[in-house]
């Protein structure tokens, strides 16, 4: 725990069943910020090698961007 700890009720100058509501709260958060970030990649991954497949000078071309 943070070193503003003054006693065992407070953390900082919250009570302790709320420190431990707002970390549970936000390691939530970062799960699905984590989990977002993931699928975003995924899906560029997945537009990307489709791309690449269509268009043998991937990215060089602008042609490319425009073949169907």
């Amino acid at each position: 725990m943070p070193e503003e700890i003054k006693n065992a009720d407070t953390v900082g100058s919250v009570s302790s069943s709320r420190y431990e509501q707002i970390v549970a709260e936000l390691r939530t958060v970062v799960e699905n910020q984590t989990r977002g970030q993931f699928t975003i990649g995924d899906y560029a991954l997945e537009i990307a090698s489709r791309y690449r497949s269509r268009c043998s000078a991937w990215p060089r071309t602008s042609d490319c961007r425009t073949r169907r």
